[in-house]
């Protein structure tokens, strides 16, 4: 505690205190988002001549394109007027918890200094977020990838960031000292945001900012403060911000000397980002499945000469490929000419068959966010036989092939099952019957032909 703690006056207690409580409206317009209103209440728990303790809680809502967004910052922070009255020193911390876009929630903690003069100031913050990653189905695509035989999903995920700003400000003289705009300033500073799953961004800042005191439809002490912000970095690109906002001071003052210029800034409002930033990107790998409601299993590449161990440098053959398991995804590719089928070709139950450079819809298990895998290679012809193409089962995907000279290309029989058939993006040629279905005995089918 300082040395003239015993001077210290709480809010409750009577007596000369020389700063009073103050209540702020905030509008910011700007060119990526609107904050509809921010209520920032700045209020001194404990004071003397030249210290003051306060809390501030603000909160805000507003909208992000189209998107509700609410966040609060719940801080509180010490300032102390230094011995020659020219500098006031300060210290604080904010717990902040937002509601993003994507409605979901984060936390983090703030710390931050400043030196405020009437002529200079400066000040720099450091923000702690908490690390965890949050699901974004909204927020864009998400990454579908093939390593080895396994297919999954890199969802699309947001995640606070943890990082750093610091600026410097200068008052213009040019305005003179006492008129209605001798309190402008000019500040320049820059940024650092950092997160494990969704990289990093910086770049500089610029702000103007005027102050306006003693509105005569307000009451004494109270200010209207008219800004803009610059700010660029590589991710966001430009954001324009502006500020209108009206400080009303609460009660009346019983000090017995009007305050200076300098100790007229204890109640400033503290100058820090208001947002917890957040930033998109992909991760949280998990499985996916087809429409078909199958989860893939393995994924394996077949072609007409195949006698390898089914990967994209060395297939399988088609009838290899179909014993390799239940809910298989099975690639066709066109590399040495036709596939020429011997009989028909025995699905199992949730495989998937599909040609080279075609895509397959998948979900993400967790997620529920949809995807496409685009298949490496071209698309097979399965072809030449008196009978059927590929013989189904249940929950079965077929799309991008091509089928030529067979009597049928795709063949289901259903007796006492229910069942999902999704077969699209195929190409038949000299086929008598493209699809045959023969539903049994109280069978269910729900089929996606396109």
């Amino acid at each position: 505690m300082p040395a003239d703690a015993d001077d210290f006056k709480w809010i409750f207690q009577k007596g000369e205190k020389k700063w009073l409580p103050q209540f702020e409206l905030t509008a910011r317009p700007g060119n990526h988002d609107l904050y509809g209103l921010e209520i920032d209440p700045f209020i001194p728990i404990a004071q003397n001549s030249n210290s003051l303790f306060f809390v501030n809680v603000r909160n805000q809502l507003g909208w992000d394109d189209g998107d509700f967004l609410r966040e609060i910052n719940a801080g509180a922070g010490y300032r102390r007027l230094m011995s020659e009255g020219s500098w006031i020193l300060g210290g604080y911390g904010y717990f902040d918890r937002k509601e993003s876009r994507y409605d979901n929630h984060f936390n983090q903690g703030t710390l931050g200094v400043e030196a405020l003069s009437w002529n200079w100031e400066g000040r720099a913050n450091g923000y702690i977020a908490s690390d965890d990653t949050k699901r974004a189905p909204k927020a864009g695509s998400a990454v579908v990838k093939l390593i080895g035989t396994k297919l999954t999903m890199d969802g699309t995920i947001e995640q606070a960031m943890s990082g750093f700003d610091a600026e410097a400000g200068v008052r213009l003289p040019f305005f003179g000292e006492d008129g209605v705009l001798s309190d402008t300033r000019i500040f320049a500073g820059g940024f650092w945001f950092d997160a494990s799953e969704v990289g990093s961004f910086g770049g500089p800042t610029t702000r103007f900012e005027t102050r306006i005191y003693d509105i005569p439809f307000l009451p004494a002490e109270s200010r209207i403060t008219l800004g803009t912000d610059y700010r660029w970095d590589d991710e966001r690109g430009s954001q324009v911000t502006g500020m209108i906002a009206v400080r009303i001071a609460l009660g009346t003052s019983n000090r017995s000397a009007p305050l200076t210029k300098v100790e007229r800034r204890m109640t400033d409002r503290v100058v820090r980002d208001i947002n917890v930033v957040t930033n998109i990107g992909n991760g949280n790998t998990e499985s996916v499945m087809t429409r078909t409601g199958a989860v893939i299993a393995d994924a394996f590449f077949f072609d007409e000469d195949g006698d390898g161990p089914g990967t994209f440098d060395d297939p399988m053959t088609v009838y290899d490929a179909a014993f390799t398991g239940k809910d298989n995804l099975l690639i066709g590719l066109a590399r040495t000419g036709p596939i020429f089928i011997e009989g028909p070709v025995p699905a199992m139950d949730g495989q998937t068959y599909m040609g080279g450079g075609t895509g397959l819809m998948v979900t993400g298990v967790k997620s529920g966010q949809n995807a496409i895998f685009h298949a490496p290679g071209e698309a097979a012809t399965l072809c030449c036989t008196d009978g059927t193409g590929i013989r189904l089962a249940e929950n079965n995907t077929v799309a991008g092939l091509f089928f030529r000279s067979m009597n049928r290309a795709l063949e289901l029989e259903l007796s006492g099952q229910t069942t999902m058939l999704d077969v699209y993006n195929n190409h038949f040629f000299e086929i008598d019957t493209g699809v045959e279905i023969d539903v049994q005995d109280d069978s269910a089918l729900t089929l996606y032909l396109s």
